[in-house]
């Protein structure tokens, strides 16, 4: 049996499946409901931290970003991208459910 080597490390690897397969997805998905233009970016980071940065980089008005729901001392222990992305903006942020 011979394997296949990977010269990438593995977060470049995992960063390409992102790009390829769950923003392709997503992009279908939102075309399937009627959205125009799409367009998408991969950025590697702390994800709060590049998020604000891609706001503000981008001048974007407002940022709109989904809760994971896990709960006040869970949130609390793990730390909330979405709480934190709020805390480091300075646009205006919405957190949807």
């Amino acid at each position: 049996m011979r394997g296949e080597k990977i010269d990438a490390p593995p977060d470049h690897v995992y960063l390409e499946y992102v790009k390829n397969n769950i923003l392709a997805a997503a992009v279908k998905d939102a075309k399937k409901q009627g959205v125009e233009w799409v367009e998408t970016t991969v950025r590697e980071g702390d994800p709060a931290e590049e998020i604000t940065a891609f706001a503000r980089d981008g001048d974007f008005d407002m940022l709109v970003i989904g809760s994971r729901g896990l709960g006040s001392v869970k949130g609390l222990l793990l730390g909330s991208v979405s709480s934190k992305v709020c805390h480091l903006t300075d646009r205006t942020c919405v957190t949807v459910k």
